[in-house]
């Protein structure tokens, strides 16, 4: 085996067997919060990074069917509230950016 996927099969061991799911789920919410603070400070691009993180937690949660139905549709609902709020950051940035450099009369 390549050391590539020998590593990449290292970690799904890990992830899907041996992972603690209370570790996981509190660096969901840790991970939620994080990107909640960075939007209200206009952090859109930090911001997204740690909505994908949480987003990858909950794709192993997932996985390993930790989570419920209710849970799950819970957990969506958060991560597309995230990323909603990102990318409206984002694009208030590129906004306020083109009206800086006078790039508005192009548009």
């Amino acid at each position: 085996i390549p050391k590539f996927e020998y590593i990449r099969n290292r970690i799904l061991s890990f992830q899907f067997t041996n992972a603690d799911t209370s570790v996981l789920l509190r660096h969901f919410a840790d991970f939620e919060q994080l990107s909640t603070n960075l939007i209200t400070e206009h952090l859109a691009y930090p911001a997204y990074e740690f909505c994908l993180k949480a987003s990858h937690i909950f794709n192993i949660l997932e996985a390993r069917r930790i989570l419920i139905v209710p849970q799950r549709e819970s957990y969506i609902a958060r991560i597309r509230k995230l990323a909603n709020f990102a990318a409206r950051n984002m694009s208030a940035n590129i906004v306020r950016a083109c009206i800086s450099i006078n790039l508005m009369d192009w548009m």
